[in-house]
């Protein structure tokens, strides 16, 4: 069982390694201001 807390910060984490992945693959873009 997953809490709602624990499900939201999964989602955020998968998705700015989604993001960084993307970056490294094609263009690259400084991520220091939109990683919080």
């Amino acid at each position: 069982m997953w809490g709602k807390l624990e499900l939201m910060c999964y989602l955020r984490v998968k998705r700015r390694l989604r993001k960084e992945k993307e970056e490294k693959g094609g263009y690259l873009r400084p991520s220091q201001s939109t990683t919080r």
